[in-house]
């Protein structure tokens, strides 16, 4: 098993102005109050991870809460059964791994860089630190998994209702994160990984994704898919 191989750097201030407006894509983080934010850069380190390299396993303990300042973060489970799901895909501005922080459980799913990858660490000793003596942090983290939970019970109303069409197009939305007047943006992504998220098959899965590059709303090629026609995909999506 590959596991991270990080290059670690104090995240500092010095060139924290970037890596702000990176984590202030985060709705939860651009609401903290100014001194909580300074305070969380401070107490972080950036570690840079290799394609396809472990930042943490299912089952290790608690080793931090992250933020993906750039490439993208996999989370990974391994049903009992042995069914493989990829249930979530992580972009710049994500932040994940709060949960075993906060409850001390090991980690419930493996955390993958699936390409060249860089995250913020606030190191597990040091997120206790502040949830121990920090009443303003006690707070946005509470608000942080209380929302991930509002999130988490909107999928699975999702993937109980909506039709296979539309849950692939939310999910091809959701991964590519694009705005409207976004450029186009290459996703690696394998027909089996979209099939676990939906949970649905490969076959159907690859009908839908055929009739989609029909009708011009996405484009695919040698293992990359490109989302063209965002407001027709979220028209899907929301069809449900």
């Amino acid at each position: 098993m590959k596991t991270t191989e990080a290059t670690t750097i104090s995240a500092g201030m010095g060139a924290g102005s970037a890596r702000m407006r990176v984590l202030e894509r985060s709705s939860w983080f651009a609401a903290l109050p100014p001194a909580l934010k300074r305070e969380m850069m401070e107490r972080a380190v950036v570690r840079r991870c290799a394609a396809r390299s472990l930042i943490y396993a299912a089952g290790a303990a608690p080793s931090g809460l992250y933020a993906v300042l750039s490439g993208e973060v996999r989370l990974e489970h391994s049903a009992r059964s042995g069914k493989f799901a990829f249930y979530q895909g992580l972009r710049a501005g994500d932040f994940f791994g709060l949960l075993s922080e906060l409850d001390q459980s090991p980690r419930f799913s493996d955390a993958r860089a699936w390409t060249e990858t860089t995250v913020l660490q606030l190191p597990h000793a040091e997120f206790q630190s502040l949830y121990r003596t920090s009443a303003p942090a006690r707070e946005a983290f509470v608000a942080l998994i209380c929302e991930n939970l509002h999130t988490t019970l909107g999928i699975l109303v999702e993937e109980h209702s909506a039709p296979p069409r539309s849950q692939i197009a939310h999910i091809l939305l959701t991964l590519s994160n694009q705005e409207p007047d976004e450029s186009r943006e290459q996703l690696k992504l394998t027909h089996e990984a979209i099939a676990a998220m939906a949970g649905v098959s490969r076959q159907t899965t690859s009908k839908i994704l055929h009739e989609f590059r029909q009708l011009g709303l996405i484009a695919m090629q040698y293992g990359q898919l490109s989302v063209l026609d965002t407001a027709r995909l979220r028209a899907i999506a929301e069809a449900a």
